[in-house]
Order: structure tokens, then sequence, then C-alpha cells
């Protein structure tokens, strides 16, 4: 009897041993794997590894937890960097955007003083082909005045002459 009583004792202590290490293992890895999860899914915000109030552990498992937890607050520090890098982006494509109305703005104001400008040139073209023409016509005038007035001494002198001529006589 007590033979089998210690074998059944000693499977007893033996099961309840095992169940309390197969739980110091497999609890401490599943929290671990729940926060890989959590990470993966973009959850930055959760707890570490471990149940909280425990002595952080210092075996293999322990130092999964660690690397775990430093993962976790490595990624918070990027997303945090990439946010950041995010909003100076959009401040800058903001400013670029404005320059490029403004831009836009101040070439469009240059191509219609420049077709204004053109357009004073073409009717100041004008105007001198105009101006020109008349001035060949004046001079054109004032040549035939001239010969007129050539013309005309000439007859005077006829005149003048004739009536020298008839006052001699």
């Amino acid at each position: 009897w007590w033979l089998a009583g210690g074998i059944a004792l000693a499977a007893i202590i033996g099961f309840a041993l095992a169940l309390r290490t197969a739980r110091s293992v497999a609890r401490p890895l599943h929290d671990a794997a729940a926060l890989a999860r959590r990470i993966a899914e973009g959850d930055l915000a959760g707890g570490t590894a471990g149940a909280a109030g425990r002595r952080p552990r210092t075996d293999e498992i322990g130092q999964l937890q660690q690397a775990l937890a430093a993962m976790q607050s490595s990624l918070v520090g990027l997303v945090g960097r990439i946010r950041e890098t995010a909003g100076q982006l959009r401040v800058a494509s903001g400013e670029v955007a404005a320059a490029n109305l403004d831009l836009s703005q101040r070439t469009e104001q240059a191509a219609s003083s420049l077709q204004q400008t053109a357009s004073a040139i073409e009717q100041l073209s004008g105007n001198v082909g105009h101006t020109a023409e008349a001035a060949r016509s004046a001079s054109a005038m004032a040549g035939q005045a001239a010969g007129a007035a050539q013309r005309g001494g000439e007859v005077v002198a006829r005149v003048v002459s004739t009536m020298d001529e008839i006052s001699a006589s």
C-alpha cells in the first residue's frame, strides 16, 4: 500500500510541478506572442510582454520580453519621427504650392504687360508709317510749291523785263 500510495503521491506532485513549469513557460510566451501580434496590427500603445508587478525574468524568456519591449519603444519613436517628418512635408508642400501660385500670377502679369507692350509698339509702328507718309507728301507739296514759286518768279522777271522794255521804248 505504501508503495502504491507513494507512487501516486509522486505522480501527483510530478504532474503539479510539470503543470506549473509548463505555465511558467507558456504564459510568458503567450504574452510575448500577444504583444508581437498587437505590434504587427499597429497597436504600439499596449503594455509590454509579461505581467505587471512581477519581477522581470532574466532567462531567455525574459530576454525575449525585453527585446519585444525595446522593439515596441523603437517603433513608437520611429512612428513619432515619421509623423513629424510628414507634418514638415505637409508644411513644405503648402509653401511650394503657394510659391507656385505666386509665380503663376506674376508670369500671367508679365505676359499681359508684354502683350500690351507689343500692341503699343505695333500702334507706334503704324503711327511712324503714317508720319513718314505725311512727311513724304509734305515734301512733295513743298517741292511743288517751290516749283510754282520759281515759275512765278520767272513770270515776274519776264513781266519786269517787259515793263523795262516798254519803259525804254
